[in-house]
């Protein structure tokens, strides 16, 4: 566990250095009994892969009283990991052409038929880890390793309405 200044106004708690499952509930716990503080110096909470980031008003707080919420945080957490499910999501794909361009191409890449990719893709429940840059674009794990593929040197410019950007992270992404 390490604490980093990001700005006069941010903190950040990393956990760890490899994504899995277990990480990421003991960062989401952290940030629910944060929240469940109420505590008006506190502006925004943004969780990470392995990280845990407190954005406060500096003018009503400092980054040791910060430090010292999150570590009282952290020690009421231990017992609650696993408490609380999670809420599962069905999310309706169209595997067609027109809406799967590199469907082709990933079954190739991988030595699997396009049947293959789609049943490995659809077999998996995915964990969201946290929402990305994008309003809705989530970053997700738990994918079949057998289909991920390498980015394409030339990325796809236009992305039919409808159709969906997918890329696989593994922990060999992040070591």
């Amino acid at each position: 566990m390490q604490f980093f200044t990001l700005a006069e106004n941010a903190l950040m708690l990393q956990l760890g250095d490899k994504v899995n499952t277990a990480l990421h509930q003991k960062l989401r716990h952290i940030q629910k009994s944060i929240d469940r503080l109420q505590n008006p110096a506190i502006i925004e909470t943004v969780i990470g892969y392995t990280t845990l980031v407190i954005y406060f008003d500096p003018f009503q707080t400092s980054h040791r009283e910060i430090k010292r919420i999150l570590s009282h945080c952290i020690d009421q957490t231990s017992s609650m990991i696993n408490s609380q499910p999670s809420t599962i999501h069905q999310i309706p794909v169209c595997y067609e052409d027109s809406f799967s361009p590199d469907l082709s191409y990933v079954a190739t890449t991988n030595g699997l038929t396009k049947q293959d990719v789609i049943k490995r893709h659809t077999d998996n429940t995915y964990l969201v880890h946290f929402i990305g840059f994008s309003p809705g674009f989530p970053f997700l794990g738990g994918m079949d390793l057998s289909i991920a593929t390498p980015r394409k040197t030339r990325p796809r410019m236009n992305i039919p309405k409808g159709g969906h950007r997918y890329r696989g992270w593994t922990n060999r992404d992040l070591s």
